[in-house]
């Protein structure tokens, strides 16, 4: 799954300001986790940390997170914060995508799922052709029907011409 950062203004002039920017930065996390991916909101994790350790201790952390993440959902009132624009030139520097909308990212979501499934596809095809060969030099008839489904699932049918070097299994074209 991929890591989503929900980034926006933290600090306000009072608490009650503070937990309404935390509000908003958590409604957007539940739609990243609708949306299919793992939210990391950072506001939620520090709300009640007041005091605690230096601004920029808070500062260094979070883009210390952001650095372990695939994208970043940016939210509503982030012109106005000078941390959420430093996270966005750090996301910039390390190639990291930030959104402005919901429907961007779900859009990308959708695109880099289907990119992550193709390689897993590609992966289990190598691997089932791999076992396949194995069977094949082994005489290992157990498990011969159950690599024989899984490959007609990949659109592979069986081969049993003895000349063929194909590890027994030809990809149809469809």
């Amino acid at each position: 799954m991929r890591v989503i950062y929900v980034a926006g203004p933290f600090r306000g002039k009072n608490a009650w300001k503070v937990e309404q920017n935390i509000r908003v930065a958590e409604d957007a996390g539940m739609v990243v986790a609708q949306l299919g991916a793992v939210p990391l909101i950072p506001h939620t994790m520090c709300r009640f940390f007041d005091g605690t350790m230096t601004g920029q201790f808070w500062i260094d952390a979070t883009l210390d997170l952001l650095r372990r993440c695939d994208a970043m959902l940016v939210v509503g009132g982030w012109e106005n914060s000078e941390g959420t624009k430093g996270e966005i030139q750090e996301a910039a520097v390390l190639g990291i995508p930030v959104f402005k909308s919901f429907d961007s990212l779900r859009l990308w979501i959708a695109e880099v799922t289907a990119e992550t499934m193709l390689d897993r596809n590609r992966r289990l095809e190598s691997l089932l052709l791999d076992m396949a060969a194995r069977a094949k030099e082994y005489g290992n008839r157990e498990n011969a029907a159950a690599i024989e489904r899984q490959m007609a699932y990949h659109g592979y049918r069986r081969c049993d011409t003895p000349a063929c070097n194909c590890n027994g299994f030809h990809k149809d074209k469809r």
